[in-house]
């Protein structure tokens, strides 16, 4: 009788350990998962902005370069570039490959006699030419602000826009003339 009840106690033991052991797993686990969630990223040509999804909130105090931040949980890095970009409008459709990530545009304007003519022409940007920090991250947060994370779009649409504008009050400058 008295072997049974010792290799019962041994098995609750055993038992009590297995649980310790799964439950430390388990913890360690998710520890892991929740730290890993609160580190972001960022390349050496890109500029940044936290981004608090708890509260909503773009923080502009604060200019990211590249590295890797401690952000917390629920919140993210906006990323801006932070070297030159071109809109490029060609003669054909380049769509996105390995090497260019971006699509180019096609560009077509009417002639005084209607015939259309494609421009070939690339429109260079900077998003921010500011020094200081500061302004720098007030600036891309207005950016955001206004427009997303739909900037690009803008600003393609604007440089299209613009060089239509000038084509289109050449032609009819050329046309009075």
């Amino acid at each position: 009788v008295h072997g049974k009840d010792s290799k019962k106690k041994m098995c609750d033991d055993c038992g009590k350990e297995v649980t310790i052991i799964i439950i430390s797993i388990c913890v360690l686990v998710v520890s892991l998962a929740l730290i890993g969630s609160s580190v972001a990223t960022m390349d050496p040509d890109e500029y940044g902005l936290i981004n608090n999804s708890n509260e909503q909130v773009v923080q502009t105090d604060k200019l990211l370069t590249g590295g890797r931040y401690w952000v917390g949980l629920g919140k993210g890095i906006l990323t801006f570039p932070r070297t030159q970009k071109a809109v490029v409008f060609t003669n054909s459709y380049l769509c996105a490959t390995a090497d260019k990530p971006k699509c180019e545009y096609q560009l077509g304007v009417r002639s005084k006699e209607g015939l259309v003519i494609i421009i070939e022409c690339a429109v260079h940007y900077k998003l921010t030419t500011s020094t200081d920090d500061n302004i720098k991250a007030q600036q891309l947060g207005y950016i955001y602000e206004t427009f997303g994370m739909k900037w690009e779009d803008f600003i393609s649409s604007v440089a299209e826009a613009s060089i239509c504008l000038l084509y289109t009050s050449d032609a009819a400058d050329e046309q009075r003339g």
